[in-house]
């Protein structure tokens, strides 16, 4: 890539004013509300307990998909010391 310049030079961007921009002289599109809350209720996630959420996410950790994101990276917990217990 380019850089900014590519970007600028996109067919959505390529008759945006930059320069107002950089004098932040450009308005935005939406303002959220200052005394509202700005999110969809209807996706607020529950609070799980920390019992649950972990072994959530060691389950999730497991999963082949995900650890396909570590390939090529290597941890043993020996390596790791806290208060001069190893982390579990």
């Amino acid at each position: 890539m380019n850089g900014p310049e590519e970007v600028k030079k996109h067919v959505w961007f390529k008759n945006y004013n930059w320069r107002e921009l950089l004098k932040k002289k450009v308005k935005a599109p939406y303002l959220p509300s200052k005394t509202n809350e700005n999110f969809d209720p209807s996706l607020k996630v529950k609070r799980m307990s920390s019992e649950n959420s972990q072994e959530d996410n060691i389950r999730l950790l497991k999963k082949e998909d995900i650890q396909n994101f570590f390939s090529g990276y290597y941890y043993s917990c020996d390596e790791h010391v806290a208060d001069g217990n190893k982390i579990q």
